[in-house]
Parts: structure tokens; C-alpha cells; sequence
């Protein structure tokens, strides 16, 4: 006869101050991208969280939204220049591992990011992929 299996848990244990500490990381992190985005700041300052091809991936994305020939801003500068973090939501999805999202708001409009946070020993937190919508 077949042993019943316990049923799984769907998520890891970790306490409510580790989670609200990585959604303040995920916030600050995600808005220091939208600058970088809206030319506002180097994406150097990332450097610290965020590793080379992610860094660079930003950069890339910055410079295309800046390519416009034109004397003013682009549009995609000038939408990410107003733009504010409204919130920011993580799960832990295994012990030192948590996945985030954040809501970006600007005049022009709403948008989702997602991040995946990595407690990297004697490094500190990590962020492993990094999607803007």
C-alpha cells in the first residue's frame, strides 16, 4: 500500500522582515532603473545589484529609447523622467531566493517589472533577472 505523501507547502517559510526589507530593495532598485531609462542617472550606480549582462541589457534599452535624432527628449525619456515606484510586492520562492514585481507610474502610463533577488553570501542581495514591461 502506498504511503500518503504530506501535502507540499507552496511557498517557503521566511520572515515578514526579510520580505518587507527585499520589497524596499526591489522599489529602490526599480526606480534606479527607470532613471537610468529616462537618462537620469548611470547605469554604473547599478553596479552594486545588478551583474554585467543585466547592466548592460539596461544600457542598451537606454540608448534605444534615446536614439531619436531629435534636439528634445524622446518620448520614452520623457515618460520615465515623471515616473514614480507605487508599489512593490516579493515572495519567497526558496530560502535566499525571492521574486518581485513593482508598478511604475508615469503621466503616460502604468507598467509592471519583475525582478528575482538572490541573497548572495558576503555579497548581500543580488538581482538575477530584471524585466521591464
Amino acid at each position: 500500500m502506498p504511503v500518503p505523501l504530506a501535502p507540499r507547502a507552496l511557498h517557503a517559510a521566511g520572515s515578514s522582515a526579510e520580505r518587507h526589507s527585499v520589497e524596499q530593495l526591489a522599489a529602490r532598485i526599480t526606480g534606479a532603473a527607470v532613471e537610468v531609462l529616462a537618462g537620469q542617472r548611470p547605469v554604473a550606480q547599478l553596479a552594486p545589484w545588478l551583474p554585467r549582462d543585466l547592466l548592460a541589457r539596461l544600457q542598451l534599452r537606454a540608448n534605444l529609447g534615446r536614439m531619436d535624432s531629435a534636439p528634445t527628449p524622446s518620448r520614452s525619456a520623457r515618460a520615465h523622467r515623471a515616473s514614480t515606484v507605487t508599489s512593490a510586492r516579493a515572495t519567497l520562492v526558496s530560502p535566499g531566493v525571492y521574486e518581485a514585481s513593482a508598478v511604475v507610474s508615469d503621466r503616460l502610463r502604468s507598467r509592471a517589472v519583475a525582478l528575482r533577488l538572490e541573497n548572495v553570501r558576503g555579497s548581500g542581495w543580488r538581482v538575477t533577472a530584471l524585466e521591464i514591461g
